[in-house]
């Protein structure tokens, strides 16, 4: 009698290594992705941190875009924002279709040739 020899499939361990490595990278790319966004958002507070000075303008300049499109009519459009002894000339540049550049600029209170920011943009 002769004994048959049971056929054995190879080639798991490959399939195994290879279901490894997938997971491997996933797992590598979305805390890449995670990390990616951490760094933009810690570089966008160390560039807020270096203007102190000028953050409450900014905000003040920021909330005038949420109102509407500022006026463009030559290139760019400036205006003065006053907070108690503090001063500061914003000037919007557009840059793009409803994007504007935002630059604060301190100023001593009272010597700005632009006239006082709006209260609203809005037509």
């Amino acid at each position: 009698m002769t004994q048959a020899i049971p056929f054995k499939r190879h080639g798991h361990a490959l399939v195994a290594t290879m279901l490894l490595l997938t997971l491997g990278l996933l797992i590598w790319a979305g805390t890449y992705r995670q990390f990616q966004s951490t760094l933009q958002v810690e570089k966008a507070c160390r560039q807020i941190n270096t203007t102190p000075d000028q953050d409450w303008a900014v905000a003040w300049g920021m909330r005038l875009l949420e109102t509407g499109l500022p006026p463009t009519h030559p290139a760019a459009y400036s205006c003065t924002v006053t907070r108690g002894d503090e001063s500061c000339i914003l000037t919007y540049t557009p840059v793009g279709d409803d994007q504007y550049e935002l630059i604060a600029q301190r100023i001593p209170v009272g010597t700005s040739p632009h006239p006082d920011a709006p209260s609203t943009f809005a037509e």
